[in-house]
């Protein structure tokens, strides 16, 4: 019926009968391969272009990078798929869906449910909210904030409530939501957007387009570096570490806001971190995001996730789900592996 029957998750071969080595490396590297050209490495501070492509007997081609002997002495010789494993800090499952979807070969089935719906977030646009009913925080809500170390005087500053009810406009006709236990709502003024975390059917609810980016408004007139998140929960946490973080956030990540806003931002900070899920979709999302920041000014943009922790078998996809099993402390630790420092501005 909806034609995934025949999907299937391709191997490392089937991907090669498809796209070439050499693109896969270019993918990585952002530049044209060349056996004859030298390289700077993409994995650590590196000056001097001396790495290189070698071609083995049996055709695999490897980016050979003899400064990471001292390091990594098992990483001179990487081949494609190590290249896109090393680069995104994701698995070969990681590296083949990340492949799959940048070349248009194949949808994972692991990207659907058994129903064949694609399992991702609803935001239904169709309706259009129009009233709600706020009221306290209850316990159970407190309790499901407070995992996130997120406080009710957090979400208050933040415009964001609980929800006793609210109404919508579908087909020019009033309609009441069943609310669920848990329901709030990121209250733009104009536009809203409900969110029922433990909702199947309706988990966000929104009349909010790419423009509406919260904490925008709090943002100082210019400084050293912008952070980005696709969500209110992971932005807050960033900003609950007081370290003087510069943190928005965007309505999901395939959003993308007008230009106008974008050029505003890449004027007004010197760099701009996009800091999404580290799964395929948020890498994929954050590099086009990144793309085009940098094709508004040149360097302006970095995108940076957590990382996948493969000895532990372990991925925790976003600080707010971090900061939940792991704690404060060790997203302190993780955040400046990944680059992002006390006070922004990478010092």
């Amino acid at each position: 019926m909806y034609g995934y029957e025949g999907l299937i998750e391709l191997t490392p071969d089937q991907i090669l009968q498809k796209i070439t080595q050499q693109q896969i490396f270019e993918f990585v590297l952002k530049k044209q391969f060349d056996f004859n050209d030298r390289y700077l490495s993409p994995f650590r501070e590196d000056k001097r272009p001396d790495c290189r492509f070698e071609q083995r007997p049996d055709g695999t081609i490897v980016f050979v990078d003899f400064g990471e002997k001292f390091l990594h002495p098992n990483k001179t010789h990487r081949s494609a798929f190590r290249m896109v494993m090393d680069k995104f800090n994701v698995t070969m499952h990681g590296a083949i869906r990340l492949l799959c979807k940048e070349f248009n070969l194949s949808i994972c089935k692991s990207d659907y449910s058994e129903e064949g719906i694609v399992k991702y977030d609803r935001m239904e646009k169709s309706f259009m909210p129009m009233e709600y009913e706020s009221k306290p925080f209850s316990r159970a809500d407190i309790i499901h904030w407070s995992q996130f170390l997120i406080k009710p005087e957090h979400l208050l500053s933040d415009n964001s409530y609980a929800v006793r009810r609210f109404t919508v406009l579908k087909d020019g006709k009033l309609k009441q939501i069943n609310i669920y236990q848990y329901c709030y709502v990121f209250d733009f003024i104009d536009r809203k957007k409900f969110y029922q975390p433990y909702s199947i059917k309706y988990r966000f609810i929104t009349n909010c387009d790419e423009n509406n980016i919260g904490n925008f408004d709090n943002l100082p007139p210019s400084g050293e570096e912008l952070i980005i998140q696709k969500s209110y929960k992971d932005h807050r946490v960033l900003r609950n570490l007081e370290w003087g973080l510069n943190v928005i956030w965007f309505q999901s990540e395939g959003c993308v806001p007008e230009r106008e806003i974008l050029v505003n931002l890449t004027q007004r900070f010197k760099l701009i971190t996009i800091f999404y899920d580290n799964d395929v979709d948020g890498i994929i999302a954050a590099m086009k995001l990144c793309d085009i920041f940098n094709s508004i000014r040149q360097g302006c943009c970095r995108m940076v996730h957590l990382p996948v922790f493969i000895s532990r078998k372990l991925t925790w996809k976003d600080p707010g789900e971090f900061i939940n099993k792991e704690g404060k402390q060790d997203l302190f630790t993780v955040l400046k592996q990944i680059g992002i420092y006390e006070s922004g501005n990478g010092k």
